[in-house]
């Protein structure tokens, strides 16, 4: 099972980025998490062609889509939708704006959970 990590990364801080995604690699292990950071490429560098292509090749790998949507974000909105035409499971977390999502993030995602520890075990008993 593989798992992409979708959220927020540009304009929130490292720590808001990071610390999540490292919580999720610590539960169920790095070697099953694809997380876009690891590439080490940020929005403010000069690789935008290349953040796209890395991260729509993770989506393609990935079993199950993990979002934690604390705040709105173009691109976890794109990952999802990109996600979602290819048929992958979308798990959303979302405890700081619960039903305040767009319709569009509604119609795409498969669940969605207040809490990350709920979601993870979520796709540990339906993700093989």
């Amino acid at each position: 099972m593989l798992v992409y990590l979708a959220g927020s990364i540009w304009g929130v801080s490292d720590s808001h980025a990071q610390d999540w995604r490292r919580h999720v690699e610590d539960t169920i292990g790095a070697d099953k998490c694809l997380n876009p950071l690891r590439h080490e490429l940020r929005p403010q560098h000069e690789h935008l062609d290349e953040i796209v292509v890395l991260d729509k090749m993770d989506i393609r790998r990935a079993d199950v889509i993990l979002v934690y949507y604390t705040e709105p974000s173009e691109g976890t909105a794109m990952e999802i939708f990109y996600a979602h035409s290819l048929g992958k499971p979308i798990v959303v977390v979302n405890k700081s704006n619960k039903n305040q999502f767009s319709p569009w993030i509604t119609y795409h995602m498969t669940i969605t959970f207040d809490w990350l520890s709920d979601a993870v075990k979520w796709i540990g008993d339906h993700i093989a």
